[in-house]
């Protein structure tokens, strides 16, 4: 796993067989991942989740976490 320890997304390399995948997260919300090829493409899918579970975010704190994680994704995409 490569991250800085203060790091909000973290992203974790491997390979299968002999393709290469990067998996992301953002500390808050583990259980929401994202995985490319390329560490902008698991930032786009994990994007992408999080905009799914903004979609059912049971309350009004929850769905401001989870903006907040998207605006950090946002600024990692700069």
């Amino acid at each position: 796993m490569t991250h800085a320890l203060k790091a909000s997304i973290v992203f974790s390399l491997g390979t299968w067989w002999h393709v290469r995948q990067v998996r992301a997260h953002h500390r808050r919300y583990p259980e929401i991942r994202g995985e490319g090829r390329s560490r902008r493409a698991a930032l786009d899918q994990l994007a992408h989740q999080l905009n799914r579970a903004l979609d059912s975010a049971p309350g009004r704190g929850y769905r401001t976490g989870i903006e907040r994680a998207l605006d950090e994704i946002r600024s990692l995409r700069r």
